[in-house]
């Protein structure tokens, strides 16, 4: 009776493996749905050989999984699910990066000036080759078009839709509202005061080669303005700008992690870590899991950040942002080498550049050759 119905059971169980299917479903959802399969099989004895289960994980993935099943299917050696988990968790933020937002496209058509176009991407490396990436890929891309019309209901007769206040229900000549020139219609009153939302958190990304961020605030330690031609180039070969190469501070309440040459492209709109950056810099590694990641010192083990998993990314805490109470003081601060010359009192501009250095003042450099039209007015009296 055992024997039967373990058999069974493994029959189902292999039916179900057979069928999976990735689907809309998450890739870290998809993933434990396989190992439980997986797991119980073994638990009762029927354990399946790596090479079916690569076969089976791979067979529910779907069509956009296609290169890196290929890519899977050709290496020579087995390779641990674990590994391939992994492969998979990159990859999906890939996708996720390089979908179009049809969807947001038609419904912000329904409004008048529902926003500017804001282009942004990810770094599949800058035009040279000296920063090339394995990959390049448009990401977070977040086109929203300029509204041309008033609305895009159809003003049939049983719902009209009025073109003064919007409402539905009646037409312009039957408003109340359309000899009132004080009048402002809900709907733009609305769109008046709506701010285009600009996300804080920082994204771990295994495929960049550069750490990049939209936000010039965020180069709290140095930024120097870039003057070369190269750009960032994104999955739909549009090439966005580098504006400044900085340095970051980032800190929580136990630990600060330094980020060398950061670029600030003002049109990517998420700010991504370079992972390989990141912790060859801070000497850590990272650890990505369904639920969550975490950051652990290299050397010691010892667990340094660790934050939830959203939506399939892995954003950094929120506090691990906010460096200073009020980051866009920042911006002020933040100056050239004439400013700082003058606000030390006018000393001479090697001592100037001395104090800078020793102190890790922020500041803006540019290759102009500094000068104090008051020291020169000075000298010439």
């Amino acid at each position: 009776m055992f024997t039967a119905q373990s058999r069974a059971k493994s029959m189902h169980i292999h039916y179900e493996l057979a069928t999976l299917c990735k689907g809309d479903s998450s890739v870290a959802d998809y993933y434990h749905r396989f190992t439980n399969l997986i797991d119980t099989l073994a638990a009762i004895d029927q354990p399946i050989p790596h090479h079916e289960q690569l076969l089976f994980l791979l067979a529910g993935l779907g069509s956009k999984f296609d290169s890196l099943v290929t890519s899977v299917k050709t290496q020579f050696q087995p390779v641990p699910l674990e590994d391939i988990y992994g492969h998979l968790l990159s990859h999906e933020l890939r996708l996720s990066h390089n979908q179009p937002s049809i969807d947001l496209s038609n419904a912000s058509a329904n409004f008048v000036n529902k926003g500017t176009s804001n282009q942004s991407g990810r770094g599949g490396g800058r035009s040279s080759s000296n920063f090339h990436s394995n990959g390049g890929r448009s990401n977070w891309n977040n086109q929203r078009g300029r509204g041309r019309g008033r609305s895009n209901f159809s003003n049939t007769s049983n719902h009209p839709v009025c073109q003064v206040c919007h409402k539905i229900g009646h037409v312009a000549l039957q408003c109340y509202h359309r000899f009132n020139n004080s009048y402002t219609p809900q709907m733009q009153a609305l769109l008046a005061t709506q701010q285009q939302v600009v996300d804080p958190n920082w994204y771990p990304d295994s495929g960049a080669t550069h750490h990049l961020t939209h936000d010039l605030a965020n180069l709290n330690v140095r930024a120097d303005e870039y003057s070369g031609s190269e750009h960032i180039r994104v999955g739909n070969g549009t090439s966005l700008p580098i504006k400044h190469v900085g340095t970051t501070q980032l800190s929580t309440p136990t630990n600060s992690f330094r980020l060398n040459n950061v670029l600030h492209v003002p049109d990517i709109s998420h700010n991504l870590l370079s992972v390989h950056k990141f912790t060859n810099d801070t000497n850590t590694f990272m650890e990505f899991h369904p639920s969550l990641f975490c950051v652990k010192d290299l050397a010691s083990r010892r667990l340094l950040l660790h934050g939830p998993s959203k939506h399939g990314l892995y954003p950094f805490p929120s506090h691990f942002n906010k460096v200073f109470s009020s980051p866009r003081a920042m911006i002020g601060e933040r100056t050239s080498l004439t400013n700082w010359h003058s606000r030390l009192g006018h000393p001479a501009f090697r001592l100037v550049s001395s104090i800078i250095s020793r102190f890790g003042l922020p500041i803006i450099s540019n290759k102009t050759k500094p000068a104090c039209s008051t020291c020169l007015s000075s000298k010439s009296k």
